[in-house]
């Protein structure tokens, strides 16, 4: 029962609430598009759909190789400078998916791979610096259970809702491409 109520007791947390909304809104349009990546490189670019998912390889590669760096700037700098610096590096990603040249053979796979190592390189700075942020600024220290029981919640909904949005706005405008 206590539980239950330091859970509506964080909704009453203004600062926390803010958090909840602008993380929402940023992962469900990161997860809605990241969803329909793999089509669009497909589809669009002209990449075979073997080496389409050849492309997660080098995502995971290049967040291999920068989450310690985003490690070792969120323990120097703090949590919310590295997740801030996470959010606007993915701002440049669909800039970047736009860039790759379409139907252009290997050119279009090789810029393809660049663009998922970047992703990779830039990616773990968000889920390094807002897990840090969150535990050492965010929650309360008596509180930490039910304020991450709302956390996980709340992101999990909108990282589910967005791929299903975004679908359904693919299919609604589908006379644009």
């Amino acid at each position: 029962r206590e539980h239950f109520i330091n859970i509506l007791k964080a909704f009453k947390d203004k600062d926390f609430v803010g958090l909840l909304w602008g993380t929402a809104i940023f992962i469900f349009i990161v997860q809605g598009v990241a969803s329909f990546i793999p089509l669009y490189m497909k589809d669009i670019i002209g990449i075979d759909s073997g080496k389409v998912v050849q492309l997660t390889m080098w995502t995971t590669a290049g967040t291999i190789i920068a989450v310690y760096f985003w490690g070792w700037a969120a323990d120097r700098f703090g949590g919310k400078p590295v997740f801030v610096s996470g959010v606007m590096f993915h701002i440049l990603m669909p800039f970047l998916w736009y860039a790759i040249p379409r139907h252009a053979g290997n050119l279009s796979y090789y810029s393809a791979i660049v663009v998922s190592f970047i992703g990779g390189l830039l990616c773990c700075a968000y889920v390094i610096g807002i897990d840090r942020y969150l535990f050492l600024t965010i929650f309360p220290v008596d509180k930490k259970t039910s304020y991450h029981s709302v956390w996980f919640g709340w992101t999990g909904f909108f990282a589910g809702l967005g791929p299903l949005a975004v679908g359904f706005v693919l299919k609604l405008f589908h006379w644009l491409y």
